[in-house]
């Protein structure tokens, strides 16, 4: 019982070190992409548009306030 909660925080922390790294190769998948995109936009700057620019750039995430009672 008294290695019970230590246990348990112990495989939280692996759990959140997992999912960190998963972001993490996400988040490099992602930018292979996004480079490749920018590649494609040089080599045929006629096919330009606006929109395309919002796909290069991270959405700020909107922050969380805390409510206080």
């Amino acid at each position: 019982m008294e290695f019970s909660y230590p246990l348990k925080i112990a495989k939280q922390l692996l759990n959140w070190e997992t999912l960190k790294t998963e972001a993490t190769q996400q988040a490099q998948v992602v930018w292979e992409k996004r480079l490749s995109f920018a590649d494609f936009k040089l080599k045929f700057p006629s096919l330009h548009d606006k929109i395309d620019e919002e796909l290069l750039v991270d959405k700020e995430r909107p922050v969380k306030q805390i409510e206080s009672a």
